[in-house]
Formats: C-alpha cells, structure tokens, sequence
C-alpha cells in the first residue's frame, strides 16, 4: 500500500515537470500540492515552494503590468 501511494505521488511530480516543461506552472503547482499530500518527500516540497513562489511573483506582474496600462 505505501509503495503504491509513494509511485503514485511520484507520478504527480513526473506530470508536473512535464508541465513545466510546457511553461504551464499553475497547474504544476497544484499536481505538486496533491503530490504532498500523497508522499510528502522533502524533493516535492522544495519543488512546489519553488514553483508557488515563481507563481505568486508570475500573478503580481501581472498585476502590476495592467495597473500600469
């Protein structure tokens, strides 16, 4: 049972790579998140912080970029 819960996290973290990949990180974001929650492996959790963090400062320009238009 723990096996198959830590190869199914590590399938979340492989999909969210690929998105990455793709240049898709709100979605990667979020199959990290479920990630940790499956295998909660401190690679995952330096990964998502990493990825939320790139999210977060994606959104503030974002913002920014539109107040300044």
């Amino acid at each position: 049972m723990a096996q198959r819960i830590e190869r199914e996290g590590q399938a979340l973290v492989d999909a969210a790579m690929h998105c990455l990949s793709l240049d898709v990180a709100d979605t990667a974001e979020q199959l990290l998140r479920r990630a940790l929650v499956l295998h909660a492996a401190p690679e995952t959790l330096a990964l998502w912080q990493i990825v939320a963090a790139s999210v977060r400062r994606s959104d503030d320009g974002e913002t920014g970029e539109l107040q300044n238009a």
